[in-house]
């Protein structure tokens, strides 16, 4: 009872995240034009190339350890991961001043000087709020873990209203919103968790070396499932232009709900996985966990067919109700990457990143290629075949690796 009440209070809590674009729908589709949601999109495609550069997957990094650090080792680890990442945000604005200085460029692919400095900041505030979850979590904190996602939801979607009602038409406020707002959850938070668990600030010169050790190998894995994950927009963007990018991200966002729902239980189930497997569990005696959960993700997408053709139309405006087609394929490649969650977990718990790494930026550059073949030949709908079939390639070379890997119980060894 205590693991359904657990998954139940984080799929509520990341559901209540995910389900804010979602209710803000209707302001934002009547705020700004069908072109400019595919601006948005593209900006969101962007900050997530930024993310494993300037967080070096600090948040995964945290979860996979926490079992198997003390508290002043955790310590360290936080106070070396945000100090490398507060510095590497630096790092990129100097970067990108120089860069517009001496090129003397005031524009590059729509986007602003002003709004492009904002990206690697939108970033670490990413970055944070996922570490301050993450940290809620693995304490088994899971009310407020809740809590503190519904308040974060609560003050998004007032600013949001605030903004409809000022009819300020400008995407970027609305898009700074959602990462203000998250940094300051994040702030609150650490300043709870520094009081109460008495932090201790230490820098540790072999601990940043392996934030940089893990977070580096690891990042080819980010960019490849940034590259699965967002390069359909990218391409229809690129190949169709911004209004059929408007059309897929409405219907995007719609299917996400499904993705909030993997991705919830996910973190509840590999959270648990990692306990039993610090504690000398078997991972053959994990597997039926892993199928069954599986089981459960296809049932959540038979309820979305159910539901799309009655929900659809109440949460957008008329002009992008040609969107609906594509809720279920989108919906069925987030099933994909769901099977890709439960595998890659083992792997992970081992600290394979660089395994998980060669993987995903194989199936990444196929998907390119493909998305590249399928959107010319049938439009916005090739976009989500083409991450069907990549994510379907990372599962089959994983559990390959696996099925020719020892299993032993403190994880996966032989790799």
């Amino acid at each position: 009872m205590k693991k359904i009440k657990n998954v139940l209070l984080v799929f509520a809590g990341n559901a209540i995240v995910a389900g804010v674009p979602l209710i803000t729908l209707p302001f934002t589709t009547s705020l700004i034009s069908v072109g400019d949601f595919g601006l948005l999109a593209m900006a969101q495609i962007i900050i997530a190339f930024f993310i494993p550069f300037v967080g070096m997957s600090l948040a995964t990094n945290y979860g996979v350890n926490y079992y198997t650090l003390d508290p002043a080792n955790r310590d360290k680890l936080l106070s070396g991961g945000l100090t490398l990442t507060l510095l590497l945000c630096l790092l990129f604005e100097c970067v990108l001043f120089l860069f517009f200085s001496f090129s003397g460029k005031e524009d590059i692919g729509g986007f602003g000087t002003t709004i492009i400095y904002f990206f690697p900041v939108f970033a670490l505030f990413k970055l944070c709020s996922d570490l301050a979850m993450v940290d809620l979590r693995y304490r088994e904190k899971f009310s407020a873990f809740f809590l503190a996602q519904f308040l974060t939801s609560s003050l998004i979607m007032i600013s949001i209203f605030v903004i409809w009602n000022l009819k300020v038409r400008n995407w970027l406020y609305i898009w700074s919103v959602y990462y203000l707002v998250y940094s300051l959850v994040f702030i609150v938070l650490f300043s709870n968790h520094y009081k109460k668990l008495k932090f201790k600030y230490t820098l540790d010169l072999k601990v940043i070396k392996d934030v940089l050790s893990f977070g580096g190998k690891y990042i080819p894995h980010v960019l490849g499932v940034t590259l699965i994950s967002m390069g359909d927009r990218f391409f229809i963007g690129l190949i169709l232009g911004d209004l059929d990018l408007g059309l897929y991200a409405a219907a995007f966002q719609i299917s996400a709900t499904t993705y909030i729902v993997f991705y919830s239980i996910n973190q509840v189930w590999s959270q648990t996985l990692f306990r039993q497997l610090s504690n000398g569990i078997k991972v053959s005696a994990t597997v039926k966990s892993s199928l069954l959960i599986f089981m459960l993700f296809i049932i959540v997408i038979l309820g979305l067919f159910l539901v799309t053709p009655f929900l659809f139309p109440m949460l957008v405006s008329p002009e992008y109700i040609n969107a609906q087609s594509l809720v279920l394929p989108i919906a069925l490649a987030f099933l994909a990457q769901g099977g890709y969650f439960l595998l890659s977990n083992y792997l992970l718990y081992d600290k394979k990143t660089g395994v998980i790494a060669k993987f995903t930026l194989i199936a990444s550059f196929l998907n390119c290629g493909l998305n590249y073949i399928f959107i010319n030949d049938f439009g916005a709908v090739g976009a989500p075949l083409a991450t069907i079939a990549s994510w379907g390639i990372v599962i089959l070379l994983i559990f390959m690796q696996l099925k020719k890997s020892q299993v032993n119980s403190s994880g996966i060894s032989s790799i």
